[in-house]
């Protein structure tokens, strides 16, 4: 003779009720860990920007900078034409840079920052600028 399970009927509706409690509070911090991880995806998109930004303005005072390089007697900046320089890098920035959340991170950023950020992308560039290209065999 087979046993037949008995299941009372008053779990039914808590076994319902806590199944839906469940999966409330699992969408409900689903839901914050998406908004969180957009949020900083904007953000990183924004730094991204901001930083093109600063390239640009970099880029506008090139020919400025290699006139006063060749014009120099050891062929290099002093403190103060760097420090002009990283100003015009940032004024341009701060003057290309869109409304909103891009313009208000250069505008926040201290001279200190700017000053990092110059540095760290001169030498990106200067790193990779010395990477040899293969020479054609003749």
């Amino acid at each position: 003779m087979e046993e037949q399970v008995v299941v009372q009927a008053w779990y039914v509706p808590i076994l319902g009720t806590l199944a839906v409690a469940i999966l409330g509070v699992v969408g409900h911090y689903l839901r914050k860990l998406i908004n969180s991880l957009l949020k900083r995806m904007e953000i990183a998109d924004n730094e991204k920007e901001a930083i093109q930004a600063l390239l640009d303005g970099m880029a506008k005072q090139q020919p400025f900078i290699k006139e006063i390089k060749a014009a120099s007697a050891d062929g290099k900046l002093t403190r103060d034409e760097a420090k002009k320089f990283e100003d015009a890098a940032w004024a341009y920035a701060k003057s290309i840079a869109a409304e909103g959340p891009i313009r208000d991170l250069v505008m926040k950023w201290s001279a200190e920052r700017v000053s990092s950020l110059i540095k760290q992308l001169l030498s990106k560039f200067k790193s990779t600028s010395k990477v040899s290209t293969p020479k054609k065999p003749e």
